[in-house]
């Protein structure tokens, strides 16, 4: 496709790996500079913005969940008992996500 060309602005090598130019390796990048973020490593810095913000938002997901659960969780055991096999479940649910998580690499880790 035409958005997965080279960058008219950079030189390339013979092997395109996209979007950086073959003379700049990724440790020579800082994205917060403004020549690195508005030079030809735009479409790089873009991606990793991107990536980290992606990797931010499923990594809350579980502190997410606990804030607004737990008060409810904790006031339903209190009421109707159960604590022991409430441990044993989230123990065993804790268990079976890394077990997806580990191998069924297919799978979206912000689903289990």
């Amino acid at each position: 496709s035409n958005a997965n060309k080279p960058n008219s602005h950079c030189e390339t090598g013979d092997i395109w790996i996209p979007p950086l130019p073959y003379n700049i390796s990724e440790d020579d990048i800082v994205c917060t500079d403004d020549k690195w973020k508005k030079g030809c490593t735009k479409d790089y810095c873009d991606g990793e913005v991107a990536a980290e913000s992606s990797a931010a938002f499923i990594m809350s997901i579980p502190y997410f969940m606990s804030a607004c659960l737990s008060p409810i969780l904790g006031g339903t055991v209190d009421k109707v008992g159960g604590r022991a096999i409430v441990c044993m479940l989230s123990a065993s649910i804790l268990v079976l996500v890394h077990f997806i998580l580990g191998f069924m690499t297919e799978i979206n880790p912000a689903i289990p």
